[in-house]
C-alpha cells in the first residue's frame, strides 16, 4: 500500500525552509556581534543511530546553532544556551535475497527509516572552569518527518531455471509527522581558542512510539 503524502511533504519542507531562513537571518547576525560574550556555538555532529528496539541501525548527522544567555557565570551555572538543531537520521535492515535458508527467511525482514528532525533546545553547562567545564546536557521539544518502508509480507520462491530461491517482498510505506522530545548529554573541549571537539549521547522519543539512540562525535567553533 502506497500512501499519497506528496502534499504533506511539500508543506512540511516549505515550513522547515521558512524556519531555517528566519534562523539564519535573525539569529546568526546577533551571534556574530563583537560585544556578545564567547561560547556561542556552531556545531556539526555525526554518529550511529539505533532505531527503536535495535532492529534497525543507521547513521545521523546534526547541525546546530546556539547562543549563550548567561553573561556572567556563577556557582553551578557555567553556561546556559538557547538554540536549535537540524538532524538527519537514516537506517536500513536488509534481509538475504538470494538463497535464504528457511531460518533466515523468517528471522530477517526488510525495514528502512529516514527522519528529518528540528530540535529546539536548552543546553546547560554546570561547571565553570577546569577539565570538566565542557560537560553539558540539552533538552527540548522536537518536530520532524519520517519516511519508512516496512516489509508487510514476503514469499520464498524457487526459480527452477536458475535452481535458486529468492525472497519476494511486499512493502508498506508509512510516512508521517513526528512530534516528541530529545535529551542529549555530551562533552566538549575547546582547542586553539575557538575550535571545539567532543562527543554526545542522545535519546529521542516521538509519536510513532520509538525511542531512538544516537552516539556520535562533534566538532565546531565558538564565537
Amino acid at each position: 500500500m502506497l500512501l499519497n503524502t506528496s502534499s504533506i511533504v511539500e508543506k512540511f519542507m516549505i515550513r522547515l525552509f521558512s524556519i531555517l531562513t528566519l534562523l539564519f537571518v535573525f539569529v546568526l547576525p546577533g551571534l556574530c556581534q563583537k560585544n556578545e560574550p564567547r561560547y556561542n556555538y556552531m556545531k556539526l555532529s555525526a554518529g550511529r543511530v539505533i532505531f527503536g528496539t535495535g532492529d534497525v541501525i543507521g547513521y545521523g548527522v546534526c547541525f546546530s546553532l546556539s547562543k549563550n544567555i548567561i553573561k556572567k557565570a556563577g556557582p553551578l551555572m557555567g553556561r546556559l544556551l538557547l538554540g536549535g538543531e537540524l538532524a538527519f537520521e537514516t537506517g536500513v535492515k536488509n534481509p538475504k535475497v538470494m538463497n535464504p535458508s528457511v531460518e533466515e527467511f523468517f528471522s530477517k525482514t526488510f525495514n528502512h527509516i529516514s527522519n528529518t528532525i528540528l530540535f529546539a533546545n536548552v543546553t546547560y553547562y554546570p561547571i565553570r572552569k577546569g577539565l570538566f567545564e565542557g560537560l553539558n546536557i540539552s533538552v527540548g521539544p522536537s518536530i520532524g518527518y519520517t519516511f519508512q518502508s516496512i516489509e508487510r509480507q514476503a514469499s520464498r520462491i524457487f526459480i527452477s531455471g536458475l535452481q535458486i530461491y529468492i525472497r519476494q517482498s511486499y512493502l508498506d510505506y508509512l510516512n508521517s509527522i513526528l512530534i516528541g522530545y530529545r535529551i542529549s548529554a555530551g562533552y566538549e573541549y575547546v582547542i586553539r581558542k575557538r575550535i571545539l571537539i567532543g562527543f554526545r549521547l542522545d535519546f529521542s522519543s516521538h509519536t510513532n512510539g520509538d525511542i531512538n539512540t544516537l552516539a556520535g562525535l562533534k566538532t565546531g567553533f565558538t564565537f
